[in-house]
């Protein structure tokens, strides 16, 4: 069965596997057969570095990032293979400045987009990794979610303090005042 009942993301690859985001028991894959159901588990300390995960985000190239509630993120390169790739750990030590990664959206141009928990934002574009957070005009530490909408703009969800648009050089601010309901 599933190694925890607790999901937090759910993903169908090109081989229509269900790859399960969860919280305690790791990734969780189900593939579906002719002589029914099977349950893969991807596991802290076996094959992957965390068993807490809180989102999924397929890349460009095809490989899997998840964010984790307690040691950043990893990328699992090509995962959909018959061979599960290799995983690549992103953390404080190289550069992705939270543990917690709420979020992870891979924007239409390649880069990745992380919302952290107490740290803002942080973009790996290209060779850079770029924060954005108080001191660049982010009005939230702790974002939850993303977006991108079809003009190319990306989307935050903020925890408390509402919707976060960033055009590419400045971030727009919407909250309640601005007529938005509610922005707990």
């Amino acid at each position: 069965g599933l190694t925890s009942d607790f999901i937090f993301d759910i993903y169908e690859d090109t081989r229509h596997r269900i790859w399960l985001a969860t919280l305690y028991g790791g990734l969780n894959i189900l593939s579906f057969g002719k002589n029914g159901s099977t349950i893969e588990a991807l596991r802290k300390d076996n094959q992957i570095p965390s068993d807490l995960i809180v989102t999924m985000e397929v890349d460009k190239e095809g490989n899997l990032w998840c964010g984790t509630y307690d040691v950043g993120a990893f990328k699992i390169v090509n995962p959909f293979s018959d061979n599960t790739g290799m995983v690549l750990s992103y953390n404080p030590s190289n550069g992705l400045n939270d543990i917690i990664i709420w979020d992870i959206h891979c924007d239409k141009d390649g880069d990745i987009w992380f919302g952290t928990n107490e740290n803002g934002v942080v973009r790996f574009h290209k060779d850079q990794i770029i924060t954005y957070n108080d001191k660049n005009g982010l009005p939230n530490k702790q974002i939850l979610s993303i977006a991108q909408d079809q003009e190319g703009n990306i989307w935050f969800g903020s925890n408390g303090n509402g919707l976060i648009e960033y055009m590419g050089d400045h971030f727009s601010h919407f909250t309640e005042k601005n007529g938005l309901s509610g922005s707990n």
